[in-house]
């Protein structure tokens, strides 16, 4: 058994070029193969595609970029509400803070009072006796 090979034999018909429409013979006719007239051509014709007009694209891409800036514009708003909430917590913390500290001074100032009183109470029994 032979290990070389050659390549088949090639047809007649495979030596010719074939025929194949493009946009300029296209534009002659749309059916190449409808004219009998036309002999070997094949029947190729050319793709009709739907236009799509470009002002709807152009609609889609100005609402979607109305609806970008108007995300845009309620994300600062949104961010300068929370930075606005934010500042009002950081002064309420400092004031309850504040109150808290002033809280505990009276408290402090309470207790000395009281101890006070209890000290002026015993100096008075004191004296009322002797």
């Amino acid at each position: 058994m032979s290990c070389r090979r050659s390549p088949p034999a090639k047809p007649l018909h495979s030596l010719q070029k074939p025929r194949i429409a493009t946009q300029e013979s296209d534009t002659t006719s749309d059916c190449l193969g409808s004219d009998p007239d036309q002999g070997n051509q094949s029947n190729i014709s050319r793709r009709q595609k739907r236009k799509h007009s470009d002002t709807t694209l152009c609609e889609i891409k100005d609402m979607l970029a109305a609806v970008q800036l108007e995300q845009k514009l309620q994300a600062i708003k949104f961010e300068e509400e929370m930075n606005k909430m934010l500042h009002q917590n950081k002064e309420m913390m400092q004031s309850i803070q504040h109150m808290s500290d002033k809280y505990d001074e009276v408290l402090k100032q309470l207790q000395q009072s009281k101890a006070e009183n209890v000290a002026l109470k015993i100096i008075l029994n004191f004296l009322n006796k002797n």
